[in-house]
């Protein structure tokens, strides 16, 4: 199994981390550890791009 790597960390305005991870091609951005957008899954990219149209 191939693990994580950790690309990118910053610190939000608010003191969140947000975080930018590969595992096996495909990569997850994370706000304080939870999911927010990856490459697999579309739906957020889709929902978002919905409303400026």
């Amino acid at each position: 199994m191939k693990p994580f790597r950790n690309l990118a960390a910053t610190r939000t305005p608010d003191g969140s981390n947000f975080t930018l991870h590969e595992h096996d091609g495909d990569f997850f951005l994370k706000l304080n550890g939870r999911q927010l957008m990856s490459t697999t899954s579309t739906t957020s990219e889709l929902l978002l791009a919905q409303l400026p149209c």
